[in-house]
């Protein structure tokens, strides 16, 4: 096992601080290693992207769709601490029927507009 030791201080890895940059600024969307212990070259630390340009596309029932319009605001939860905000830009006018058969297969079909 290689050891750091931080410059000057003749600390062991243990209590160094090692700084980690992101090639994008951006929200923290999902801490990948929790707490601390070796990580393997390449492994992810954490999922990061940027808010504004996240696109989301959201499965919701007919009867809730019907009050759904474009411009509302509404929240997106992706596991970080804070939800993040966003806004409605697009309704879809179609619509899927899910039918559960006997034996616990599932079959689709969609309506509405093409």
């Amino acid at each position: 096992m290689v050891r750091y030791r931080a410059e000057g201080a003749g600390n062991a890895l243990g209590s160094a601080r090692w700084e980690v940059k992101s090639a994008i600024q951006g929200s923290i969307l999902k801490v990948a290693q929790e707490s601390e212990g070796a990580v393997g070259l390449g492994a992810p630390l954490l999922e990061i992207a940027d808010p504004r340009s996240l696109e989301v596309i959201v499965d919701v029932l007919p009867q809730e769709a019907v009050n759904i319009q474009p411009g509302m605001p509404a929240r997106v939860d992706v596991g970080a601490a804070t939800p993040l905000a966003a806004r409605v830009r697009r309704v879809e006018p179609a619509a899927f029927t899910k039918v559960t058969g006997r034996d616990g297969r599932c079959s689709s079909s969609k309506t509405g507009a093409p």
